[in-house]
């Protein structure tokens, strides 16, 4: 039986914790970003070329133009294993495979087209390394496997927050780990969570990210990212 995925994105702006589904609307920050340069072999720009990423588990295709700088862009991909393709009239098919994107990362990938017939293809057997050259985020995502096999105090996924460094759980009078947690020495109440792109914290009270206000249930959960500082603009109030 196929287990719906939640893909959930946590990050800090203090603290801050965002959660997405892919079944959110994409105006949200519920995915990856690819972006990159669409060059010639002289290392001139190329515009107008047509840029396509395709998720490879589910043959879903995204489509970018590069722009007059050469410059294409996906926000919100969902996260997955895609081939990346370009082609322009009088110049080879570009085709990249077996670019993993987990959920909130930041990629880039130039992108080189090589003169000669469409038909032909040039084809990239080795994935370039995927470095975040756009943010400064710090965080990391926590894995399906880690929720599926690592113990869960309640069946609470979110109490994986907890691995990242930088996050501290306490105990207080009446409380529990659970309920209360803090990032990088601030104050609880600067912890933010959304699910599927809404709010779901209470700032009126001291929130942990393992706490939100909305139960996150463990079967739905694919990945979700922590990220404990520098969060970008979309993700924070």
């Amino acid at each position: 039986m196929h287990r719906p995925r939640l893909y959930r994105q946590c990050a800090t702006l203090a603290a801050l914790v965002l959660l997405v589904s892919t079944a959110a609307a994409r105006a949200q920050t519920a995915g990856a970003r690819l972006e990159g340069i669409v060059k010639d072999p002289s290392q001139a720009v190329i515009p107008g070329a047509t840029v396509t990423a395709t998720n490879e588990a589910t043959s879903i295709s995204f489509t970018s133009l590069s722009n007059e700088t050469g410059l294409y862009v996906f926000v919100n991909l969902p996260p997955g294993t895609y081939t990346l393709s370009a082609e322009l009239q009088g110049f080879k098919r570009y085709i990249n495979k077996g670019i993993s994107l987990k959920v909130g990362d930041t990629a880039t990938i130039p992108v080189s087209l090589e003169t000669g017939d469409l038909s032909s293809e040039v084809v990239v057997s080795a994935a370039a390394p995927l470095i975040d050259v756009t943010s400064g985020k710090i965080g990391a995502v926590v894995q399906e496997r880690q929720v599926t096999d690592l113990p869960l105090n309640g069946r609470n996924p979110m109490m994986l927050y907890y691995l990242q460094a930088g996050t501290n759980p306490r105990d207080t009078l009446g409380g529990s780990q659970q309920a209360v947690g803090s990032v990088d020495g601030l104050r609880t109440n600067a912890n933010n969570t959304r699910i599927e792109g809404v709010w779901a914290s209470d700032a009126s009270y001291d929130m942990s990210p393992a706490a939100p206000n909305v139960a996150v249930p463990l079967e739905a959960v694919g990945e979700y990212r922590v990220t404990t500082s520098s969060a970008t603009a979309e993700s924070g109030r």
